[in-house]
């Protein structure tokens, strides 16, 4: 079995969000890509829970230069 948290934690988004963070502890990996984790599977899809606001993280990305799609801005999410 590979060890698919190793992969979680050394993809290149998670990465990127521990070097523009402007605090480490302010993006947590969340759903789907930690239960596959658990299981033994790669996962292609990360989700990321924020205490930040959409905005920010917006700019933040946007700095960083990754685009971002405001999916659902209105309930502060974004893709």
């Amino acid at each position: 079995m590979i060890n698919t948290f190793e992969h979680l934690t050394n993809d290149p988004r998670v990465q990127i969000l521990r070097q523009i963070s402007p605090k480490k502890d302010l993006f947590y990996l969340v759903g789907g890509a930690l239960r596959d984790a658990v299981v033994g599977k790669k996962s292609k899809d990360l989700d990321f829970a924020t205490p930040l606001r959409a905005n920010e993280i917006v700019q933040i990305m946007d700095q960083s230069g990754f685009k971002v799609v405001p999916t659902g801005i209105s309930f502060e999410t974004i893709t």
